[in-house]
């Protein structure tokens, strides 16, 4: 459905190729090398913290930059290739901001039709698409309505009104609802989704927050420092990533340097650990993936030596729906997510895996132990 490598033909049903994508400012390279498919109707959240090149990849696909080298190809044909460079009103791209990008002394629906106008299209075969698919969004009571008589979230769905009026195929989304509240955001995640099955666009939703990218792609691709860093079905890149770095991205996980014992089990050295290994993990592989909720927290007291994995837990934090354990390993600190907690700093715990651990490769920069307390209050990738 979607792949890492370019290929010198675009196959059917392709919307987007990008091989070797660079992209430089003075002496700062902003992406180094990206090579991406997309296909017709696939809808792919590109995640990432700020400044690691997302929006910049995004800006290079629409035409608003022009890439330092490789090529880039929309619906088979090259759009960026050495000195050829496509405008981006050329394109034939949706384009979806953060700040709405609404025209502010247009009414909903002239915002709505302003890009069909430019193309020519009659004034009321533009008038008929529009009010249709503003209808579809639940805005076909506001067509007269000015950006300033509208709510947050009614000027994103105008937005993504006047995308899709411009009968794309592929439609960008740049950080779209980061300006909005928490409940607006879940009801345009909710709009996004319904209008994707009704539509069939494809597109690319450019976010630093995983639940989003969760709530509204099938696919996830993580980018750190212009470099993609994989790029799967968002199940699996969260349930067995690829690499140490996108474990260490996506969810909340510990990355554990371990040694295998044989097939079945690894040992941690680092705190005399022995766990079970998802038999379909990489048998090269040494970096085990502990995902904070995985782990089961008991008080030592009654533990048989020789079956447990024992900790101190350093510090606690109360969550809502659970705790934050700030636990020490042996040399090392790990944290736990566990629905309800009777233990205390200072308490010796022996912790249990709910489930066989994935072992994954390294990847040059992904860190594999943890180094001070403060990371029982990091939510990776909450902040960019």
């Amino acid at each position: 459905m979607f792949s890492t490598k370019g290929s010198a033909t675009a196959e059917e049903g392709t919307a987007l190729e990008v091989t070797d994508l660079r992209k430089s400012f003075g002496g700062i390279e902003a992406l180094r090398g990206i090579n991406l498919t997309l296909q017709s109707g696939q809808l792919l959240a590109l995640l990432g913290h700020s400044g690691c090149g997302k929006s910049t990849f995004l800006r290079c696909i629409a035409g608003l930059e022009q890439p330092t080298s490789g090529i880039v190809r929309l619906g088979g044909k090259v759009v960026d290739e050495g000195p050829l460079h496509t405008t981006p009103a050329r394109r034939n791209l949706g384009m979806v901001f953060q700040s709405y990008a609404l025209w502010p002394h247009m009414t909903v629906l002239e915002n709505t039709t302003f890009g069909l106008r430019a193309r020519k299209v009659p004034k009321a075969r533009a008038v008929s698409t529009a009010s249709e698919i503003l209808d579809s969004l639940d805005l076909g009571k506001l067509l007269d309505r000015r950006p300033d008589q509208l709510s947050g979230g009614q000027q994103q769905r105008v937005a993504l009104a006047r995308a899709l009026a411009g009968s794309t195929s592929l439609i960008l989304f740049d950080e779209p609802l980061s300006n909005l509240d928490a409940s607006l955001r879940v009801g345009i995640r909710r709009t996004v989704r319904h209008a994707q099955a009704e539509f069939g666009f494809g597109g690319i939703w450019v976010t630093h927050d995983q639940e989003e990218a969760l709530a509204v792609a099938e696919s996830v691709a993580v980018i750190s420092d212009g470099t993609l860093l994989g790029i799967g079905e968002a199940a699996a890149m969260f349930g067995r990533p690829p690499n140490a770095a996108v474990a260490q991205f996506l969810g909340d996980n510990n990355l554990l340097e371990i040694q295998r014992a044989d097939q079945n089990f690894a040992y941690w050295p680092d705190a005399a650990w022995r766990f079970q290994i998802d038999p379909a993990s990489d048998p090269e592989a040494n970096t085990a993936v502990l995902p904070a909720d995985s782990l089961r927290v008991h008080l030592a007291d009654n533990c048989n030596e020789d079956r447990c994995n024992f900790a101190q837990v350093l510090d606690t934090e109360f969550k809502g729906s659970g705790s934050y354990l700030l636990l020490m390993a042996g040399n090392s600190r790990i944290r736990a997510l566990v629905p309800s907690t009777d233990v205390a700093p200072g308490d010796e715990v022996h912790v249990e895996l709910s489930r066989p651990v994935w072992v994954t490769h390294a990847f040059e920069g992904a860190e594999t132990t943890l180094t001070g307390p403060e990371k029982v209050h990091q939510k990776v990738g909450a902040e960019g």
